[in-house]
């Protein structure tokens, strides 16, 4: 009995979609990681890597990445490490969204692990590895270490429990992660005038949050800010 042969990279279909020269003869085990893909597909195909990520983008109905500018903010979302080993690179943000670079736009994997680590839904665009590499190296340059969600040191006096309440799921899910990180029990509530309040907690915008946490600023993060999302917390 022959074997069942092995199925195709997804980035076969996107060629012979195009109806490029030798495409129909190409063989990339699904298997392949995205330089090596890019790789061959170009070899096989003469078509250059710019050109090859336009039928990418087109074939996905996604758009062409611009590594040029991206947002200090953004890249410092994800850890260097994690960037470079799922190959990407996080270009701009919004309080709900992450626009990432990437050259394998059926990483479920990879999407999972942005979404996860930003708190954030993912937008894809596509680039061919090699630039990603490239302005990889060029935008963690610039990233501080601690310029992801830094926040300053909590001095003594602080509350170790804190109530965030925002009607945004994402919003809360990103005041969990900075507020654990920082060693605070978090307890979480939608908005809303009439939503009832953990017992012992407060809900108050004026609350020991921010009055009774001497290193902090402000109870507003930067994910909350532009709806006036407020956590409040007490003992």
């Amino acid at each position: 009995m022959n074997a069942s042969p092995e199925m195709q990279h997804w980035i076969v279909a996107v060629l012979r979609e195009a109806s490029l020269p030798g495409a129909e003869a190409l063989d990339i085990q699904a298997s392949a990681d995205p330089a090596t893909a890019w790789h061959r597909a170009g070899l096989s195909t003469g078509v250059d890597a710019g050109v090859l990520a336009d039928l990418v983008a087109a074939h996905f109905g996604l758009d062409r990445a611009d590594l040029s500018t991206p947002e200090l903010f953004a890249t410092g979302l994800l850890p260097e490490s994690v960037a470079r080993s799922l190959g990407v690179l996080a270009l701009h943000c919004t309080d709900r969204v992450v626009t990432v670079a990437t050259s394998d736009p059926v990483s479920f994997e990879a999407e999972r692990q942005v979404v996860s680590l930003t708190a954030r839904s993912v937008a894809l665009e596509i680039a061919p590895p090699a630039e990603i590499a490239v302005a990889t190296d060029r935008a963690y340059a610039s990233v501080p270490p601690s310029a992801a969600h830094a926040l300053p040191p909590l001095e003594s006096g602080c509350p170790d429990r804190i109530l965030v309440v925002d009607d945004d799921l994402d919003a809360r899910l990103l005041f969990r992660r900075i507020l654990t990180e920082h060693g605070m029990k978090v307890i979480e509530a939608p908005g809303g005038l009439k939503r009832s309040t953990p017992s012992g907690l407060r809900r108050s915008a004026s609350s020991r949050s921010t009055s009774e946490c001497p290193g902090w600023t402000g109870s507003r993060s930067s994910a909350g800010s532009a709806r006036g999302s407020t956590s409040a917390s007490s003992r």
